[in-house]
């Protein structure tokens, strides 16, 4: 413990060379302390690093200082006088103005000692507390690996993670450390191996037995007054701790949102079996959509491979591309487009591969380039049409190459002949639909989406292409509850989060936009902390100046960055941010340009960024000059 120069007191560590037989522990946990430093105080939930210096034999670390032990008596001295005091409060930080001899730290372990098992409610609290710090050093790819009632301290009565010497980055988490019955059976280095090593503290929180008892409960049971709480609790603690990796909660923040489940009086053991129940209907659906997938792929595998039986390499390169496809992120959808272009490297004239390769490339980009996006279309179309002229697949393929090119009279017909050879193929019906909210007929298109779903009804593709009609009516609400629906059939589909945001954007909620692209760009972020001051960036801009600074904040951001992502080229674009900021000159001079390089899409007739030059007569002039009206 010391004093800094404005008299504030702080805890120390100070940690020797010496004192280790060899190097690596030394090295590890000073590199445990470079890796947490810089975000110790960016969450309420960690201990706050707030310098580190040494040599090559030595470094030490300040930290803010842990409440005393309740009741703990101290030797004080101050610049007056020696006296005996005894802390009373808990939450009560120490007086800046005292150096206490005898001092020890409130813990966990020492709330333990002192009271026995906590309350349950308590132990709700500070179970959401840890598992939010958690789930903040885990974006960081940070691991703890020491979770224990000991090293939970408290700072103004609030529980924090502390004792970090051993927090260590995934790719390094290698060596078996930790403490016996907190470590995990897979051992420690892995975010699941936290969350029972949390799980187990609040365990022994809750239970006031060992964590070797687990998952015993008290032999009172009967008698607490929390006892129905407590076996709810335990229903979360049981999942924590599962010995299999798999059945633990994923990440820190599904545990965080059961804990918040608890809080709120909702019982998380019946909310299991309603979705226990759900997941099987769920099934049932999908074995049947799986069936009729199949006898589908095994007609096209049939009727339109290049031999009577297909080259089974193709065959297994096409169901792999089929797998990742519907994983529905940027890295499993390039994946699906690398795949499927081996199948046809295996065998050029494997229709089914053509016809994925086609639907995937209409949410994906290609090589991070629209032209490669549209040659890709059009070469799928042309070898569909040459490969299986008779197929309805392959006339959806060419009237979306025609939609490409704002050719609307030949991509309706074409996708009306489509809808004729295969009546059953949802896409031909998405297609439609989208065709049809473009052109401004957007009650016409609902009657294609209503299709579609019914044809697919477990497809967040669909489901999120449905919310367009409500869309391009501005009909917010309804499109984000539509798009909502989409997003519980797929919670990771990005592409559904992206159109929940620009739905919230474009109806002036701003703050639910910014959450909703967050989450977007955290799923796959490489560097959570740059996500993060990013979105806290435009938060700011927004309180600060309104809808004019969050566009303004937008257009910055936008200028910095290159993007690969079909998410992020469609959330933006440059004359659409012009256009929201009420720059229409410096707009329709950036559309002017996209118009000279054959640039121009069909969603300027359906974006929400683009209403306040619709009666301006350039705007107008570019869109019939695009064959995009009339």
């Amino acid at each position: 413990m010391g004093r800094n120069k404005l008299g504030t007191l702080r805890a120390i560590k100070i940690v020797h060379r010496a004192a280790f037989e060899d190097a690596r522990p030394f090295e590890r946990e000073f590199k445990g302390i470079q890796k947490f430093e810089p975000i110790s105080r960016s969450h309420e939930g960690l201990v706050d690093i707030l310098q580190v210096g040494g040599t090559e034999d030595y470094f030490y670390y300040v930290m803010e200082l842990a409440d005393p032990v309740i009741g703990n008596q101290c030797s004080v001295v101050n610049n007056e006088s020696r006296e005996m005091v005894e802390d009373s409060s808990s939450a009560r930080p120490l007086n800046n103005d005292l150096l206490i001899a005898g001092y020890s730290s409130r813990t966990l372990r020492s709330d333990l000692k002192r009271r026995g098992r906590l309350p349950v409610a308590e132990c709700v609290r500070i179970g959401l507390s840890l598992a939010s710090a958690l789930g903040h050093l885990h974006q960081q790819r940070l691991v703890h690996r020491d979770i224990k009632p000991s090293n939970v301290i408290f700072v103004g009565g609030a529980p924090k993670l502390a004792d970090i010497g051993l927090v260590a980055d995934l790719g390094e988490a290698r060596s078996f450390v930790g403490t016996q019955g907190f470590i995990a059976p897979e051992g420690p280095g892995a975010p699941q191996a936290d969350l029972y090593s949390l799980g187990k503290v609040l365990y022994e929180l809750s239970t006031g037995k060992d964590r070797h008892d687990f998952p015993e409960l008290p032999e009172n049971l009967r008698d607490l007054p929390d006892q129905e709480a407590l076996i709810e609790f335990n229903a979360v603690l049981v999942k924590a701790c599962a010995t299999d990796p798999r059945q633990r909660y994923q990440t820190a923040e599904e545990l965080q949102a059961e804990l918040a489940l608890l809080q709120r009086g909702v019982s998380v053991k019946r909310r299991r079996a309603a979705q226990r129940r759900w997941s099987a209907a769920k099934r049932i659906c999908l074995a049947a959509a799986a069936v009729m997938f199949l006898m589908g792929s095994a007609s096209l595998l049939n009727m339109f491979g290049s031999r009577d039986r297909p080259n089974t390499e193709a065959v297994r390169l096409y169901n792999l591309g089929r797998d990742y496809s519907s994983q529905l992120t940027d890295e499993d959808l390039k994946k699906s487009i690398e795949y499927l272009n081996q199948a046809i490297h295996v065998d050029p004239a494997f229709v089914p591969a053509y016809v994925a390769l086609f639907e995937v490339s209409t949410f994906s980009l290609v090589g991070g380039s629209w032209q490669q996006r549209f040659e890709m279309q059009q070469e799928c179309a042309r070898k569909l049409m040459k490969l299986a002229p008779q197929l309805g697949e392959s006339h959806a393929a060419l009237s979306w190459a025609k939609s490409s090119t704002n050719d609307w009279a030949g991509a309706e017909a074409e996708i009306r002949h489509a809808i004729e050879l295969s009546p059953n193929y949802p896409f031909a019906h998405v297609a439609y639909g989208c065709y049809l909210t473009w052109l401004g007929r957007a009650d016409e298109a609902r009657d294609k989406f209503h299709r579609a779903q019914q044809l697919d009804p477990m497809s967040p593709i669909v489901a999120t292409c449905s919310g367009f009609p409500f869309y391009a009516k501005r009909q917010f609400p309804e499109a984000i509850a539509q798009f909502g629906k989409a997003l519980e059939l797929r919670p990771n589909c990005g592409w559904t989060r992206m159109w929940i945001g620009k739905a919230h954007e474009a109806n002036g909620d701003y703050l639910r936009a910014i959450a909703q692209f967050e989450a977007l760009d955290l799923q796959a972020a490489p560097d959570a902390v740059k996500v993060k001051e990013r979105y806290a960036s435009l938060r700011r801009a927004l309180a600060a100046s309104g809808a004019v600074g969050y566009w303004q904040k937008v257009l910055e951001l936008f200028q910095e960055k290159q993007t690969t992502s079909l998410l992020e080229y469609d959330r933006y674009d440059l004359p659409g941010i012009y256009a929201r900021l009420g720059d229409k000159e410096r707009a329709l001079e950036e559309l002017e340009k996209d118009d000279r390089a054959n640039e121009l899409s069909s969603w300027l007739l359906f974006d929400a960024s683009y209403d306040s030059l619709r009666e301006e007569p350039r705007f107008k002039a570019l869109l019939r000059a695009a064959s995009l009206a009339k």
